[in-house]
């Protein structure tokens, strides 16, 4: 076994599930020879052949159990099988018994007992011994089932769902199944990845909401859903990945989306402030990736476009973000003339959230000229409008550059702004926001 102790343990397992190590008065004895034992080679090839030597209705449960995954329960895995609870329980029990399950207290769902597989390599094990056709139809019925059982709970479960019907989704897109019901699998796979997405983004769990987002893009423009939804998920991926995912693949989604919309023939005033919004989001993404000319290319495209029409948003969110990579790509003087528009296009417009996102750009540009009480006086009003709007991203933005850029300057202790920052710290490390995370905590240490 070279020293692998769950092989040994498998292996003592197997050869008592074959009735080749039995316990006799006191001991254990080999009721055969060692040179006539066949050993498999490896510990997943011990525990398949304990998995292929259980009963049917045994091995039939733990392969329902492993779709559920690491973790399942025994109403569930009894609906599945067709099975009522009691006789779905008794081949639990012997699961237990040979030491391949084992219970969990207290349970997730109330009213059925709750089990896991002694380790993931069992659950591995019996999941692949499944063919993909049964993988497939079964992972829908863990979601459908969840959905049914769990609606009061399924902000809870919304995870959960998404896994099962991507997975039931990839299996069936690869055994070719009818257009009908791939389709049908898909809207509710897009439903489930959509719910899933924003449910985390709201939990500030910023990977997971990357994952469940990016199936949502994907999964929507395969069923050709309105360029309306498409367009939001991708700027709230853009949004949700900012700290998460690389600058490349956000640029990359966004792009997509912007082509999308540049295509229509027509577009509503609606749809032309969605598509500056997309470009300024692509372009912050660009720079981010270091790309300041291939950030600047859709941002000059996109005021172009809204040139000669009265205020917008979109025209506003253009500026403001052209100011910003002005700022860090060619200098303050090329940059100030640029985000005082914006706040002036935000203003006119009624776009509150670029008002507040340019007062802090704004911030930063008079902290760098020197004028630090002025810098200091428009972050602040940045930070207390971001946080009566539930702004998270402003709010950690505004934090970081009072830290570094106004009142450290200004030869003031940030006592207040240090705590405000290490509140901000802990929710970024909560949310495995490295990024975030490494540029505040390198900020605080300065204080």
């Amino acid at each position: 076994t070279e020293g692998n102790p769950l092989f040994v343990e498998e292996i003592v397992r197997m050869l008592v599930d074959r009735g080749l190590l039995r316990f006799v008065g006191d001991r254990w004895e080999l009721a055969a020879r060692l040179d006539d034992i066949d050993v498999p080679g490896s510990v997943q090839a011990v525990l398949s052949a304990r998995l292929d030597g259980l009963p049917d209705g045994e091995k039939s449960i733990a392969q329902i159990a492993a779709v559920v995954g690491r973790v399942f329960w025994a109403r569930l895995v009894a609906d599945l099988a067709g099975l009522d609870v009691e006789m779905a329980g008794g081949h639990i029990d012997s699961l237990r018994a040979k030491d391949l399950v084992v219970p969990r207290e207290p349970p997730v769902i109330s009213g059925t007992a709750e089990f896991g597989f002694r380790h993931v390599l069992v659950r591995d094990t019996a999941y692949d011994s499944l063919p993909k056709r049964d993988r497939a139809r079964l992972h829908r019925g863990v979601a459908d089932w969840l959905e049914d059982r769990m609606a009061e709970r399924m902000d809870e479960f919304a995870d959960r769902v998404a896994g099962h019907l991507e997975a039931a989704l990839g299996y069936e897109v690869e055994l070719g199944d009818s257009a009908g019901e791939l389709h049908s699998l898909r809207e509710a796979t897009y439903g489930a990845a959509l719910r899933a997405g924003r449910r985390a983004a709201e939990l500030e769990l910023w990977g997971q909401a990357g994952r469940w987002l990016r199936l949502a893009f994907k999964v929507a423009r395969e069923l050709g859903r309105p360029l309306h939804e498409t367009t939001a998920i991708a700027e709230d991926f853009a949004q949700a990945t900012s700290y998460v995912s690389s600058p490349g693949e956000v640029a990359s989604i966004l792009r997509t989306a912007v082509e999308d919309l540049a295509a229509l023939e027509g577009p509503s005033d609606e749809e032309r402030q969605a598509l500056a919004g997309l470009r300024a989001s692509l372009g912050m993404a660009r720079y981010t990736g270091r790309d300041i000319e291939g950030a600047l290319q859709p941002l000059r495209e996109g005021i172009a476009e809204l040139e000669g029409d009265s205020p917008s948003p979109g025209r506003a969110r253009l500026l403001r973000v052209l100011g910003w990579v002005l700022l860090f790509g060619s200098s303050i003087d090329a940059a100030l003339p640029v985000l005082e528009r914006a706040r002036e296009e935000a203003g006119a417009s009624g776009d509150q959230q670029t008002h507040r996102w340019v007062l802090q750009d704004l911030g930063v540009c008079r902290s760098w000229q020197g004028r630090y009480r002025e810098g200091a006086d428009l972050l602040e009003e940045s930070l207390r409008l971001a946080t009566a709007a539930g702004d998270r991203a402003l709010v950690h933005r505004s934090v970081t550059n009072l830290l570094d850029e106004a009142h450290t300057n200004a030869g003031d202790r940030p006592v207040a702004i240090v705590g405000l920052a290490r509140e901000e710290l802990d929710r970024l490390r909560r949310a495995n926001a490295v990024t975030g995370v490494t540029v505040l905590a390198g900020n605080l240490a300065f204080c």
